[in-house]
Parts: structure tokens; sequence; C-alpha cells
């Protein structure tokens, strides 16, 4: 309120929308709904029957697959953290741990 008991009007702080955490994940998840509905992402590798053996889970010709699912995870999440503003470099040493 101002001197006069009138009530001031504050502008809304639109920032939050890309600087936290919780809406970033929202956006990310819009940005992968377009990519799949404009047809970008048409196939995402699955993992196969869990046992012992790790050839059953995994078939070699999904690796690569599986390589590209990860740059893309990383690179979509890599907009989130430099957003933040926090290291990027930490960032993707951490990434494959």
């Amino acid at each position: 309120m101002d001197e006069k008991g009138d009530s001031v009007s504050q502008g809304v702080d639109w920032s939050s929308l890309y600087r936290k955490e919780d809406w970033l994940v929202v956006w990310m998840g819009f940005i992968i709904l377009i990519l799949t509905a404009v047809g970008l992402i048409t196939n995402v590798p699955s993992i196969g029957t869990w046992s012992n053996q790790i050839s059953d889970a995994l078939n070699l010709g999904d690796l690569s697959l599986l390589a590209l699912l990860g740059l893309g995870i990383l690179a979509l999440t890599t907009l989130g953290v430099y957003l933040k503003g926090e290291s990027l470099l930490g960032y993707w040493l951490g990434f494959p741990v």
C-alpha cells in the first residue's frame, strides 16, 4: 500500500518459470512431448528381460540407441542446469555417474 492507502500493483516475477527446478522439469516434459509429436522422437530403446546375464537384458544393436538417448537427456538437462546458473562442468562430470 502507498501513503494514500491504495494498493500498489507489483509486477509478476516471470523468471521463476525458467529458474526454478520444478518448472524446468515441466518445460523439459513439454519439449519431449513436442519432439515426439512432430516425429523427431520415434523410437526409444528398451531393456529386455531382467536376468543375471547382461546379454539377456541388453542387445549389442541397442547400445548405440542407448548412447544416443543418453546424449539427448544430457543435452536437455544441460539446458536446465544452465538456466539455473549452476556449474556446467560439474554437471557434465557427474552425469555419467
